[in-house]
């Protein structure tokens, strides 16, 4: 009777160590592979990007149906089909990662957020602004309790909330978000940073509409200061930005053009090994 109760524990013992290893193979080869495609993604290589995500999902829908794992590789694959023009494509990936999220993360966790600034930004792709405002709204509410935690991305979603209301003719609305998206990625951000130049561009553009000319100023030459940098002096995003100092154009009765968008957002984080 000891013989067989020590060789059914001893059965359980090999059988739970054999899973660990397969998981641990499962999880190495699916994390290869994510980080690869976050490489691709943020080097602009959307193709890569999306060959590579695309051939580790079915393994990934199979070894993890409802795990992290399979949410960040449905977020990172709607990142890269929003970056492609593909918004229609990239909303359904949203809403399941939404979905996996909301089921094994807390309501304030940073992933969840992630997913919610994504699907906003693809809404906000589709012209869908209501829609689009709730998401981000969403993800601002989670990274405001934990800026630090946020990082980069507070600012992301400050400044994409901010632009979609300026377009949506929120003017005033828009000013405090913008600024605080300013005032977070000078936090976060390097000094010579594009995206922290787009976010004084987008201030200077919502000022202007304003009237308040000495203000877009100021905010336009801040990101001209980093465009010479980062472009050269005779670069021509550097000409048209000069060429908005001192300008009103309303005044002038030329059209406002829409605010920029930035980053459409930084790679989701890979779950433990």
């Amino acid at each position: 009777m000891r013989l067989w109760l020590l060789c059914g524990a001893l059965a359980i013992a090999i059988g739970i160590a054999a899973w660990a290893i397969v998981e641990r193979q499962h999880q190495t080869k699916w994390l290869e592979a994510y980080r690869a495609a976050s490489d691709s993604f943020n080097q602009y290589n959307y193709t890569g990007a999306e060959g590579q995500l695309r051939g580790i999902l079915p393994q990934a829908e199979k070894w993890w149906p409802n795990g992290k794992q399979l949410a960040d590789t449905l977020n990172l694959l709607a990142l890269v089909y929003d970056a492609e023009n593909r918004p229609k494509d990239a909303e359904p990936l949203c809403d399941r990662a939404i979905v996996i999220f909301e089921k094994q993360s807390s309501p304030t966790s940073l992933d969840l957020a992630k997913a919610y600034a994504n699907e906003g930004n693809v809404y906000m792709h589709e012209g869908r602004a209501a829609a689009a405002d709730h998401r981000l709204t969403q993800a601002l509410e989670i990274y405001r309790k934990d800026p630090t935690g946020a990082g980069p991305e507070l600012g992301s979603v400050l400044h994409s909330l901010g632009v979609l209301r300026a377009v949506s003719g929120q003017v005033a609305q828009a000013q405090p978000l913008l600024e605080e998206a300013v005032r977070a990625d000078e936090k976060n951000l390097p000094p010579l940073n594009s995206d922290l130049a787009q976010g004084y561009l987008d201030l200077a553009q919502d000022y202007r509409v304003q009237g308040r000319i000495s203000d877009a100023d100021e905010a336009d030459r801040k990101a001209l200061a980093i465009q010479e940098k980062l472009f050269g002096n005779d670069s021509a995003i550097v000409r048209q930005t000069e060429s908005r100092l001192g300008t009103n154009p309303r005044a002038a009765g030329a059209a406002v053009p829409p605010a920029s968008q930035k980053r459409a957002a930084p790679a989701a984080t890979p779950a433990p090994n």
